[in-house]
């Protein structure tokens, strides 16, 4: 029997979090001894995580919004969704932060969504004024699951040794910046995101409240160089940590 790959719009999915999780299980096995798939998966992930901060801070034309979301939900008759501002008040005014709740994992489309759409509808978050997440919901199922490349970045693992995410340095017009993703499922808690530096300077960049279906955030990395980002809660305790 003729081996099965994934097509474009299923890796992006993967990538996304949108992917039901026995699904996205079975996916991540194929990619585990597929080197083409895997190739192919790392640069739609890479792609994604440049396009996050390279996101313009501008105001959109009138029916902006309505056009995003119509490129990228399903036809009329679907179920659709809505965008929903969330965030902290304590967050550094620079961060990005910006939560889309989107069509759950189905794996074909009518129409095929690009990075350019990804874009669009980080835009379209910008916009609305909360300033570095992306997170993406899936309504008709279960939280995405812990899923993502760690080619995008440094693991960010708890004390005894749960990857949950990643923590990356990259650049935002031509300004350096830390993006920092959670993967789903460990919401419900808020984070202070502390920087060690070489130098031996403890900084704080941001603290936010965590959605359960996991999120990106976008700062300005700090003047020198860090060694060590850190996710604490309230009571001091660092709940997970990437060596950069």
């Amino acid at each position: 029997m003729t081996e099965q790959h994934p097509g474009d719009d299923r890796l992006l999915d993967l990538v996304l979090g949108e992917l039901p999780v026995t699904e996205a299980h079975d996916l991540v096995h194929h990619l585990s001894t597929c080197h083409p798939c895997k190739r192919e998966y790392d640069a739609l992930a890479t792609s994604v995580d440049h396009i996050l901060p390279a996101t313009p801070r501008i105001e959109p034309p009138p029916g902006f919004e309505r056009g995003v979301l119509a490129a990228m939900l399903p036809p009329a008759g679907s179920t659709t969704s809505s965008t929903t501002p969330s965030g902290h008040p304590d967050g550094p005014e620079d961060a990005v932060h910006t939560e889309y709740a989107g069509h759950g994992g189905s794996a074909s489309r009518p129409r095929r969504r690009t990075l350019a759409q990804l874009a669009a509808a980080c835009t379209l978050g910008v916009t609305l004024g909360i300033g570095g997440t992306l997170a993406v919901d899936s309504p008709d199922e279960e939280a995405p699951a812990s899923v993502y490349d760690a080619s995008a970045g440094t693991p960010l693992a708890t004390p005894d040794g749960e990857l949950v995410g990643t923590a990356a340095l990259s650049y935002l017009d031509e300004q350096q910046v830390l993006v920092v993703t959670v993967a789903g499922g460990y919401g419900g808690k808020t984070y202070e995101c502390r920087a060690r530096l070489d130098n031996g300077e403890t900084v704080t960049l941001g603290r936010w409240h965590l959605p359960d279906e996991g999120a990106t955030w976008v700062m300005p990395a700090p003047g020198a160089s860090a060694a060590r980002i850190e996710l604490v809660t309230g009571t001091d305790t660092v709940w997970s940590a990437a060596d950069l």
